[in-house]
Parts: structure tokens; C-alpha cells; sequence
């Protein structure tokens, strides 16, 4: 009993899932049935209403038009009276001139007829009508009332439906015109041409539609199938006086509609849509299943993350965050609530001293936190109260949710502050050690002008003199002399070179920390490249090379002495690197900037060096620096002067054609004008 009982229960869940499924199934089937007979009697009152409107429809029409027609008659009859009594000439001849009129133009007229008052004297046509000549109106009480009615009215009087002595059913309109004389003219009417005059068999509904007469009872069928009568019709009345109709009767011959005209459809659409919500329902549990397990995946990837992540919805509220990042922001854990906004969080957490750098400045550090997550840009930086560093990276996804990444950048930072004291540690080494090698080597170069100008020394002048006439001793001396002047030339050179590299050591320093101040002036840049380049012409002959300058007289905002050092820098290098061909400087106008070229024939440099030659310690390649010397600094200064001006430097260059760099400084004053010396 007890293994039944376990086993029992542990079926219950699948037992309970699959009744769950069953009364899902059953709650569609009831609602398909009921959707069914919804939607039929919907359509099927819809169709009746429709099947309705449209008989209803085309009586009212006959019913308006038969109306219509029939004031039309009464006009006319009304109108033959008048013009009898009033017309000249021959009364015959007028009657049947009026009367042919009349037939003539209305086929439904079967005759015209006058009295006088109640015997009949003229009738049009003649044939077939010749019978009613000399009726006598007394001897037919049925017929004479009516007369009576129109001697006595003076308006048109309607009889009918009558049988018409020669044959047919008509309508017989009656008038006479008191003022002229006792005559009664009569306009008989055949009412089955009348009745087609207003449309009852135009075609539409023909064969749903009967006429009948009526008086205090309903009389004989004029029109049609006598059995719609018995199919509920819709009914119109024509009204011809006081006591008589004619109806007008629709109804469809084969009954009212009792069924919807779309069941059929009705039926296929149910079907189809209790399928496809069958198939739906099995979809749909799979779907919330799958989904299930891609959202525990989802949260376990998000767990495993070394990195704090956070997203908020569209409305900046709190969706879901990992553990890490909690860990992070220890001091406010608690705030990270879904459903918090972001705002609440970030206020709470400064709040809470959670974030070190809004201490003191606490509304201002607040809101630029909210613009910078509003609209995320480039990664910041956050200190934490334990010393750690977070690099907050956030961005927004389409539906306008924010996602955010937490990284500890501890060690990067740590790492980053070492290095920068090393390298301030290094600059101030570079700065002392330049100082303290420039002093004494300015000394020494000033004692070696002294030994390349031997002769102005006082001792050299004694020397001379004791020696005397002392031919063979004075050549020697002489010798000497030249020895001392030649080596003091050559440690001169060196000295030179040697200050020079300092100098650009000094100079790098001062740029890499920004202690460089710029004092421009007006600079007439044209005088200077021509200055520099008649100064550097003794180096450039002494390699055989061609140096020329072309360009035209400007004024730009500069600091002279800086712009000096770049065109120096330049030159030198374009000398220094150039063994064979020209160095070729040039100065034109580019688009209210100064453009500044200086293109060699040297080796060259390698495409994939191009971006880093403006690097600082940077040359082509090792050997570079054994065969013309240097620091590898002359550019990159230049590129840290270019830049201080607000302009830019590029090369371009070809292996074995040589290179061309351009400086682009902007502060133009005037080009293109000679300038007053």
C-alpha cells in the first residue's frame, strides 16, 4: 500500500498538468461552439435585417413612383377639363386633338372620355371604345356616384381598380370644370401599364412582389404570385381615395431566411481558428518552458560574470543585476530592488557615502551622473569607500533599456599611477641631468672657441716672439698651433652635437608636461624660411645637395621662436637623411591656413612605419641612429609645436623617391602681399 501511495503522489503533478491541458482544450471547444452560434445569429439577423431593408427598399420605391404617377394623371385630367372649357373651335375637333395628345404620349391610357354631364358623347380612340357611346351614367349607380363626386368637387376624382367594359382592370380618373360647363371628362388607366410605369417588374425582386386592391378588405390580385400573401409580406399601400388601394406586397417566394447565408464559412473559420488555438496552446507552453529555461541560463551566464551587470527598462527602473554587482556597492546592496529607479539608488547611495568623489559636491555630482546615464558615452571611472576602481560602461538598447557593466580596474589603476610617477620621476631625472650637463658643457664649448682661435691668446703672441727669426722653430710652432685649432674644431663640432641633443631632451620634457607656453606674434614667415634656409646652405653644399625655398611674402599669429624650431627640425632631418638629389621647401595658402612642405630625395621610410614616426625615441630602424646619430625626438617635437599652434603635421612618403612632410598652421593675417620691410 505504501509503494502505491508514493507512487500515486508522485504521478499527481504530471496528473494535475494534463487536466490543466484538458480544460484548456475543453474551454476551446466551448468557445469555438459558442463563437459559432454568436457569430450565426449575428450574420443571420444581419442577412434578415438586409433581406428586409431591400424588399422594404423596392416597395417603397413602386409605392413612391406609382404615387408620383398617379399625381401626374390627375394633373392631366385636371388639365383636359380646363383647356375644354376654355380652348376655341370645334369641341370635337379640341377633344380629340387634346385626347390624342394624351394617349399618345402615356401608353398606359386606355381611353379619354367625355360626358355631358352623364351621358357619354366623345370617347378617344373611337375603335375600340365605340361601345361606351352613349353610356348613360344614371342607369349605373356604381359608376354614377362618381360622377356626382367629380360634378361636385373641383378636384380630380379616382375610381378603381375597376373592370373596364372592354376588358382589363383600369383606374378611371374623373374631372370637370364648373366654370365652363357640366361636362365630366373621364381618363381611364390601365393599371397593369400603370403598375409597370412605377417599377414593379423592373427586374431586381419580380418575382417576390405582388399587387392587389384593397378597400375595407383585400380584393383581387392585380399583379404577381397570389401566394407571397401567405409569406408575411412587406406591404405598401398606393392610395387612389378616401377608401381604395392598391398593395404592393413583398416577400421571397421561398420564405423569409431562417439560416445564416455564411454558416458554412462560419463553420470553416471556428474550425480553423480552434486549431490553430490548439496548436497555439502547445506552442505556447513549449515557448513559456523555453523560455523559463533560457531565463535560468540567462541569470546563471549573468552569476558567472567576473564583471558587475545591471539592466534597467525603459522607465529607468531596476530589472535585474548579478551578485558581483551587488558585492560592489556594498554600501547600498539593499537599494538594488527591482522596481527602484536608478535615481533612488544613485540618491540613497551618495546619501549613504557610497560614492567617494560626490562627497562635498553631493546635487551636482548627482546630476551629472543622471546625464551621463541618460545619454551614455564614453566609460567613466568610480572610486569605491574600500579603494577599489570601477570602470562604468553603460549603453542603451533599442527599446530604450540601459545596460551596465561594473569592472574592477584596481590593479590597471594602481598600475597606471606607478607608471605615471616613474615617468614624472624620469622627467625631473631628464630635467636635472640636462641642466646639470648643459652648464658645464657650455663652459667647455667656451674654452674650445678659445683653442680654435689660438692665435688671440696672449701666450701664443709671446711664444712667437721668443722664438724669434728662428725659422725651423717657428714652422713647428706654427704646426702646432694648426694641430691645437683642428682638434678644437673637431671637439667643438661634438660639443655642439652634443648640446643639441640635450637641448631636444630638455625641450621633449618640457612638452610631455605641458610647460611650454606659446607667445605669439606677428610673424613674417616667408622672411624666416628664408633666413633658416640661407643659414643651412653651407651644410647642404657641404653634401653636395640642393636646397631652394620657393613661396610668397605672409603674415600669420605665431610664436616665432617655436615655429623656427619646427622649420629647423624639418630642414635638418630632410639634410640629414638625403645623400644624393635636393630638399625643396615651399610656402603657399590652403583654405585660410599656411601650408609649410619640405620634400627630400632620401631613402624614404617604410609604409608600415608611417604611424609612428612622429612618435617620440622613434627612427626607422636601429641603424638609422648609428649612421646619422640622434634621439628620434626631432618630430615628435615638431608634431607637440604643430599641435600647441592648433595646425597639423602628415608625411607622405616612397622607398627610393624620398619623403615630403607638410605643416598646416592656421592664424593667417595676410598672404599674397609683399610685405614692408
Amino acid at each position: 500500500m505504501k509503494s502505491l501511495s508514493n507512487r500515486k503522489w508522485a504521478h499527481r503533478p504530471r496528473l494535475n498538468h494534463q487536466l490543466r491541458l484538458a480544460l484548456v482544450y475543453l474551454f476551446i471547444l466551448a468557445v469555438g461552439a459558442l463563437t459559432v452560434l454568436m457569430l450565426e445569429s449575428v450574420t443571420l439577423r444581419s442577412a434578415q435585417l438586409n433581406e428586409v431593408d431591400r424588399y422594404r427598399d423596392s416597395v417603397e420605391d413602386i409605392v413612391d413612383h406609382a404615387e408620383t404617377r398617379l399625381r401626374a394623371y390627375e394633373t392631366l385630367t385636371e388639365n383636359l377639363a380646363v383647356f375644354m372649357g376654355v380652348g376655341p373651335g370645334d369641341e370635337t375637333e379640341n377633344f380629340e386633338s387634346l385626347a390624342g395628345v394624351l394617349s399618345n404620349t402615356n401608353t398606359s391610357i386606355v381611353n379619354v372620355a367625355m360626358s355631358d354631364p352623364y351621358i357619354i358623347t366623345q370617347v378617344y380612340p373611337l375603335e375600340p371604345n365605340r361601345a361606351a357611346l352613349g353610356l348613360d351614367f344614371t342607369q349605373r349607380p356604381d359608376l354614377l356616384k362618381w360622377v356626382d363626386a367629380a360634378l361636385e368637387n373641383d378636384e380630380v376624382i379616382v375610381q378603381g381598380p375597376v373592370n373596364l367594359v372592354q376588358g382589363g382592370v383600369g383606374l378611371i380618373l374623373r374631372a370637370a370644370d364648373a366654370a365652363y360647363g357640366p361636362e365630366v371628362y373621364s381618363v381611364v388607366i390601365d393599371v397593369g401599364a400603370f403598375l409597370a410605369e412605377a417599377g414593379i417588374n423592373d427586374g431586381s425582386i419580380q418575382t417576390d412582389i405582388s399587387a392587389r386592391s384593397f378597400t375595407t378588405e383585400p380584393g383581387d390580385v392585380l399583379f404577381g404570385n397570389a401566394d407571397i400573401w401567405q409569406n408575411e409580406p412587406l406591404i405598401g399601400r398606393i392610395r387612389l381615395n378616401d377608401t381604395a388601394f392598391i398593395e404592393i406586397g413583398a416577400a421571397p417566394s421561398a420564405g423569409w431566411t431562417t439560416v445564416s447565408p455564411q454558416r458554412s464559412a462560419i463553420l470553416t473559420i471556428v474550425i480553423c481558428l480552434m486549431v490553430i488555438g490548439y496548436t497555439g496552446v502547445n506552442y505556447a507552453r513549449r515557448l513559456i518552458v523555453d523560455r523559463a529555461n533560457a531565463r535560468r541560463q540567462l541569470v546563471a551566464a549573468i552569476e558567472s560574470l567576473e564583471d558587475g551587470f545591471v539592466v534597467y527598462d525603459e522607465d529607468d527602473r531596476l530589472l535585474l543585476c548579478n551578485e558581483k554587482y551587488r558585492q560592489y556597492y556594498a554600501h547600498s546592496s539593499d537599494l538594488f530592488v527591482p522596481g527602484n529607479t536608478f535615481e533612488h539608488i544613485i540618491r540613497e547611495g551618495v546619501a549613504r557615502g557610497q560614492y567617494l568623489d560626490a562627497i562635498g559636491n553631493e546635487e551636482a555630482w548627482i546630476a551629472e551622473r543622471l546625464a551621463l546615464h541618460a545619454d551614455p558615452k564614453e566609460p567613466t571611472e568610480q572610486r569605491l569607500p574600500d579603494g577599489r576602481w570601477l570602470k562604468v560602461s553603460e549603453s542603451k538598447t533599442s527599446d530604450g533599456f540601459t545596460v551596465g557593466f561594473r569592472v574592477d580596474v584596481s590593479e590597471l589603476k594602481t598600475a597606471i599611477f606607478a607608471a605615471e610617477q616613474a615617468s614624472a620621476a624620469k622627467t625631473d631625472f631628464l630635467n636635472n641631468m640636462s641642466h646639470e650637463l648643459r652648464t658645464p658643457l657650455s663652459i667647455i664649448l667656451g674654452y674650445v672657441a678659445f683653442l680654435r682661435n689660438v692665435t688671440l691668446l696672449p701666450s701664443y703672441g709671446k711664444v712667437r716672439s721668443a722664438i724669434g727669426a728662428n725659422a725651423d722653430a717657428l714652422e713647428k710652432f706654427e704646426a702646432f698651433a694648426s694641430d691645437i685649432k683642428r682638434q678644437a674644431e673637431k671637439s667643438d663640432h661634438s660639443g655642439q652635437h652634443l648640446l643639441s641633443l640635450i637641448n631636444s631632451v630638455l625641450d621633449w620634457s618640457k612638452l610631455s608636461t605641458n610647460k611650454v607656453e606659446l607667445h605669439k606674434t606677428t610673424v613674417d614667415l616667408d622672411a624666416l624660411i628664408q633666413r633658416l634656409i640661407a643659414e643651412m646652405q653651407e651644410k647642404a653644399r657641404g653634401k653636395g645637395l640642393s636646397l631652394t625655398y620657393t613661396g610668397t611674402p605672409c603674415l600669420i599669429s605665431a610664436d616665432e621662436l617655436r615655429v623656427r624650431q619646427i622649420m629647423i627640425n624639418l630642414v635638418s632631418n630632410a639634410l640629414k637623411f638625403t645623400d644624393e638629389g635636393s630638399v625643396k621647401v615651399s610656402l603657399s595658402q590652403s583654405l585660410g591656413s599656411v601650408r609649410l612642405s619640405v620634400q627630400d630625395t632620401g631613402p624614404g621610410v617604410p609604409s608600415d612605419r608611417m604611424k609612428s614616426i612622429f612618435e617620440r625615441f622613434e627612427q626607422v630602424d636601429a641603424s638609422t641612429t648609428r649612421k646619422y646619430g640622434g634621439t628620434g625626438l626631432g618630430l615628435a617635437i615638431c608634431k607637440s609645436l604643430v599641435d600647441l599652434h592648433g595646425g597639423t603635421i602628415t608625411a607622405e612618403s616612397e622607398i627610393d623617391v624620398g619623403s615630403t612632410f607638410v605643416v598646416t598652421l592656421p592664424g593667417v593675417m595676410d598672404c599674397g602681399k609683399a610685405v614692408a620691410a
